[in-house]
C-alpha cells in the first residue's frame, strides 16, 4: 500500500519553518554571538579612543593584526548626500592614523607599534608625521620623530593636490586653526626642520605663513627664514602677504596691515633673519622682542618704543 501524501497544512508549516524560523534563528544567534564576543575592529577602536591601555594591550596580544585595523567608523555612521544616505567609503585611514591625529598617549602609540602597526602608511599622500603636524599634535610628532620619522618627508599625491610636496613644517603652518600649532612649529624647528624646503609650487614655510599667520611669521623670521625666497611664480613672502592683506587676521599689536610692513626690505623680519643667519641659530625671544619693539615704534604704535631700547 502506497504511503499517503502529506497534508497541505503540513507542507505549509514546513515551508514556514524553513523560510522564516531558520533565518531568524541564524540572525538572532549571530547577534547574540556579536554581543558576547564583540566586533574586534570596533572594540579596539573604542579601547584606543577611551585611552584604555590595558584593554588595548590585551586585544593586541590576542591578535596583533588588529594593530593594522582599518578605521571603518563609517560602517555604522552613514552620511547624507544630495542623493540620500550612503556609507562613507574607506580611504586608507588606519588605527595608527587616529592615534596620531588625536594625540593619544605615548603608551598607546607604543602598544600599537610593538604589535606591528605600519608607521609608513600615508593618508591622502601625507605621511604620519605630516598628519600629526596638520592636526596640531606636538606629542604625536615628537613620538614619530623619536621612532624614525624623517623631517624632510613630503606629501606625494597620486593625483594633483594642494599639499603636494609639503613638509611637516608646511603642514603645521597651513593648519592655522589648530590649538597646538605653535607647539608643533616650535618642536619641528627645534628638531631641525628646513626653512628653505619648498612644496610643489615652490613655496617655503614663510610663504605659507605670510598668507595670514602673523605670530608664526615672527617665529620663522627669528629662526632665519629667507625673506627674499621666490616661489614658482616668482613671488616673495611679501608678495603673498600683500595679496592676502585684506584677509590677514589681527594679532596682538600688529593689526591687519602689519604683515607687509614686517616683510618688506629693511623690515623687522629681514633684520631678525639676518641676525639668525649670521649666528647660525635662532634669535632669542627677548632680543626678538627688541627688534619687534623698534619695528612697532617706527610705525607709531603706542607704548611700543620701550620694547626696542636696546640694540
Amino acid at each position: 500500500m502506497e504511503p499517503s501524501a502529506p497534508a497541505p497544512q503540513q507542507i505549509s508549516l514546513g515551508r514556514w519553518l524553513l523560510v522564516v524560523v531558520l533565518p531568524v534563528s541564524i540572525i538572532v544567534g549571530g547577534l547574540v554571538w556579536a554581543y558576547r564576543h564583540g566586533v574586534p575592529e570596533r572594540d579596539i577602536w573604542g579601547a584606543l579612543h577611551s585611552g584604555n591601555l590595558v584593554r588595548l594591550q590585551k586585544m593586541l596580544k590576542d591578535d596583533p593584526e588588529l594593530s593594522r585595523t582599518k578605521v571603518y567608523r563609517q560602517g555604522y555612521e552613514p552620511w547624507r548626500t544630495g542623493s540620500g544616505i550612503r556609507p562613507v567609503q574607506w580611504t586608507g585611514r588606519y588605527l595608527i592614523h587616529d592615534a596620531v591625529m588625536f594625540g593619544m598617549d605615548a603608551a598607546l602609540l607604543d602598544a600599537l607599534a610593538a604589535a606591528g602597526a605600519d608607521l609608513s602608511v600615508r593618508l591622502e599622500g601625507r605621511p604620519l608625521l605630516l598628519e600629526a603636524a596638520h592636526s596640531g599634535q606636538a606629542s604625536s610628532a615628537a613620538w614619530l620623530l623619536d621612532h624614525g620619522a624623517d623631517l624632510q618627508e613630503r606629501t606625494h599625491c597620486d593625483t594633483p593636490c594642494e599639499g603636494e610636496g609639503r613638509t611637516a613644517l608646511h603642514e603645521a603652518i597651513a593648519a592655522r586653526s589648530e590649538p597646538g600649532q605653535g607647539d608643533v612649529i616650535a618642536l619641528l624647528l627645534a628638531r631641525g626642520a628646513g626653512l628653505e624646503a619648498v612644496d610643489a609650487t615652490g613655496q617655503t614655510a614663510l610663504h605659507l605663513s605670510a598668507a595670514g599667520s602673523v605670530d608664526t611669521t615672527w617665529v620663522l623670521c627669528r629662526h632665519g627664514a629667507l625673506v627674499t625666497a621666490r616661489d614658482a611664480q616668482g613671488r616673495t613672502p611679501l608678495d603673498v602677504a600683500m595679496r592676502a592683506e585684506a584677509s590677514t587676521p589681527s594679532s596682538g599689536a600688529y593689526g591687519p596691515a602689519a604683515m607687509p610692513d614686517w616683510l618688506k626690505p629693511g623690515g623687522g623680519c629681514e633684520e631678525l633673519s639676518a641676525l639668525a643667519r649670521k649666528r647660525g641659530g635662532p634669535v632669542g625671544e627677548d632680543e626678538g622682542r627688541e627688534v619687534f619693539g623698534r619695528f612697532l615704534c617706527a610705525r607709531g604704535v603706542q607704548d611700543s618704543c620701550a620694547l626696542g631700547v636696546k640694540r
